[in-house]
């Protein structure tokens, strides 16, 4: 759930809005966090990746490259750049635990982004292949604050969800292949002062 605070001056030249929210009362075994990681591991062709030291060992996850781990809990999945090839699996929204975000840019990453990655607070996959995007049931459930789409092959109308999720701050769809007209929806991302960034497209 979300809430919001607004303050303002007195004479409004000044308005500040805060976003306040609360994750679901959720838990994950770390068994599952390494299950999904390991999925993630399999489908982006593990093997290959030009870094990935102790993946799929029995040592502890803070061992593992790419991943910063705090108090056992993995914070933040770094595999920037890192020969990533394939499609993102369905179980990479188990890995919303990891809340400070998931870089996965400048990969060969293609197919569709799963609803689940929209569990994460941060989302960083520009420069890869990707083609779609799977919209989530419901927007109010998106966590994600910051989402980076730049650089992708993405293509056909703009996702009418992004404009509905209240959390959404930050979006980012630059160099794609967007077609059709902007929905009228997403001037509400202008006007809440939310950040959207369209050059580049075929709109």
């Amino acid at each position: 759930r979300y809430g919001e605070i607004t303050a303002e001056s007195v004479d409004g030249s000044v308005r500040l809005v805060y976003t306040v929210r609360q994750k679901a009362d959720r838990y994950y075994q770390p068994s599952d966090i390494r299950t999904a990681l390991m999925d993630l591991y399999a489908s982006t062709g593990g093997e290959q990746w030009t870094r990935n030291d102790n993946w799929g060992s029995d040592l502890p996850l803070s061992e593992w490259y790419g991943l910063s781990v705090d108090n056992g809990v993995v914070t933040y999945v770094r595999l920037s750049n890192n020969n990533l090839t394939g499609e993102l699996p369905r179980s990479i929204g188990v890995l919303s635990e990891v809340y400070g975000g998931v870089q996965l840019g400048d990969n060969n990453i293609s197919g569709r982004i799963p609803m689940g990655m929209f569990q994460h607070e941060n989302v960083y996959l520009s420069n890869n292949q990707i083609e779609s995007i799977e919209s989530p049931d419901d927007p109010s459930d998106v966590r994600t604050v910051s989402l980076h789409l730049e650089g992708n092959r993405l293509s056909g109308a703009l996702p009418e969800f992004f404009a509905d999720a209240p959390v959404l701050q930050y979006v980012d769809l630059e160099n794609n292949l967007f077609s059709g007209s902007i929905p009228a929806s997403y001037t509400s991302l202008i006007a809440q002062d939310r950040r959207l960034y369209l050059n580049r497209n075929n709109l």
